[in-house]
């Protein structure tokens, strides 16, 4: 029985995983793209303000993610 369990819990949660995965790919190379406009500019005030506002944007949805999952997995599993 729990052979079935467990292979449920991974296969739900390697499609997370992998989206979680390309999400934040990406976000990463989008992040890069705008700090190399900025750079080119020549705007290095700038640059640093923008990266410090990218960085506080990842470390927050990084947070909050896994919350967000498991409300969405409760949810989901109170269909049923």
């Amino acid at each position: 029985m729990a052979g079935t369990f467990v292979a449920n819990a991974v296969t739900f949660s390697e499609s997370v995983v992998n989206l979680m995965s390309a999400v934040a790919l990406g976000l990463s190379v989008e992040a890069m793209g705008i700090i190399g406009q900025i750079n080119g500019k020549g705007s290095c005030a700038e640059s640093r303000r923008t990266t410090t506002h990218i960085v506080d944007a990842g470390s927050l949805m990084g947070l909050l993610s896994p919350s967000v999952i498991m409300l969405g997995m409760a949810g989901i599993g109170s269909c049923g």
